[in-house]
């Protein structure tokens, strides 16, 4: 039996494990550092992603507004204006 019907495969499903895990698991740095704490326990890094939506991204603001809290979105390119 050709050891390469058995080793590619089997490769190829091992490298996709480890895609997948990285990209479910808060702690991996496979796709580049990711911060998980801060220097204060009374800072968090807010993100929104895939917005705006009318229906919720002024309700959204108003809320961060009155806690005079920063965020970060990213925005879809057809919703940009």
């Amino acid at each position: 039996m050709n050891p390469w019907l058995i080793g590619v495969p089997a490769a190829v499903v091992a490298a996709g494990g480890v895609i997948s895990f990285a990209a479910v698991n808060a702690s991996s740095q496979l796709f580049g550092e990711t911060i998980r704490t801060t220097a204060s326990p009374h800072e968090l890094a807010i993100t929104f992603d895939d917005g705006p939506n009318p229906a919720i991204t002024p309700k959204l603001l108003k809320l961060l507004e009155v806690h005079n809290a920063k965020a970060t979105f990213f925005v879809i390119g057809r919703f940009g204006r």
